[in-house]
């Protein structure tokens, strides 16, 4: 994936603070065993969520999209004490690593895996959650958010990862699903008077929402 100039990418990286020692390893073992590790959230996409998560110090985060745990484990990095992550994911080999480096982190009692289709999933949940990350398949983004805000607290932010799709959402000749599923989704988020959200350029695209009404 390359959307914002490796150069630009790597200097950033480089001049932030530096990776976490396990998440370097998380990473490096993403690559090795999963496929499309381009999903992991990385280095400075995780720190940005980590000072998201410190500046908002939520009680409850949920995050839709477990992949590997490198994102869910940089958020638990910055929680405060008490405060939980509930996570969702259906793919077995994902839980499988996820519960490994989780475990490995010591954060077990941090971060809980849900386990089955996040369509479903989440409207088993109850919230409220004060933070809440989608970074799950493109094309049910729009049901994800819905039922995000309905257990979203009164103060709380949604990110949603991918939104600018490494430049795609911008040929009119891609129209793949994923591709057709965030453009109608980035013009719903941006024309509905009920939601205040601004698209950040960090990495493949976070956009941060909150709710007015």
């Amino acid at each position: 994936m390359e959307f914002i100039d490796p150069e630009i990418e790597k200097y950033a990286s480089e001049n932030s603070t530096v990776e976490d020692p396990f998440l370097k390893d998380v990473a490096k073992i993403t690559r090795e065993k999963l496929d499309a590790p381009s999903m992991m959230v990385g280095h400075l996409e995780g720190m940005f969520l980590e000072m998201l998560v410190f500046a908002l110090s939520p009680n409850r985060v949920l995050e839709i999209g477990t992949f590997s745990g490198y994102s869910s484990i940089s958020m638990a990095k910055a929680l405060k004490p008490g405060a939980v992550i509930d996570t969702l994911d259906f793919d077995e080999k994902h839980i499988h690593y996820a519960k490994k480096h989780i475990k490995e982190a010591g954060l077990e009692h941090v971060i809980f895996i849900h386990e089955g289709d996040a369509r479903t999933t989440i409207q088993n949940l109850t919230g409220p959650y004060d933070f809440i990350f989608i970074d799950a398949d493109k094309s049910s983004y729009e049901h994800y958010l819905n039922h995000s805000l309905k257990l979203l607290s009164q103060n709380g932010i949604i990110a949603v990862d991918n939104t600018l799709w490494s430049k795609r959402v911008l040929d009119p000749n891609d129209n793949t699903e994923d591709t057709v599923a965030l453009r109608k989704f980035n013009q719903k988020v941006a024309e509905n008077p009920n939601l205040r959200a601004v698209i950040t350029t960090v990495r493949d695209g976070v956009t941060l929402i909150r709710k007015v009404n």
